[in-house]
């Protein structure tokens, strides 16, 4: 058994990596579809959640 405990972990984190690869390009495209669809409608709720801070 503590053979297939350390392949265990190594699955758990490429699984772990790959779902939040997975989530940032998801996120990514639904805000660049919403900037194509509706420009003006979106663009204040997108520039809210942008990465323009301020401080």
């Amino acid at each position: 058994m503590p053979q297939i405990w350390p392949m265990n972990w190594i699955l758990l984190y490429l699984i772990f990596i790959l779902i939040f690869l997975f989530f940032i390009s998801l996120t990514y495209f639904a805000s660049f579809d919403a900037q194509l669809t509706q420009e003006e409608k979106s663009s204040e709720n997108l520039y809210t959640f942008s990465c323009d801070w301020k401080w």
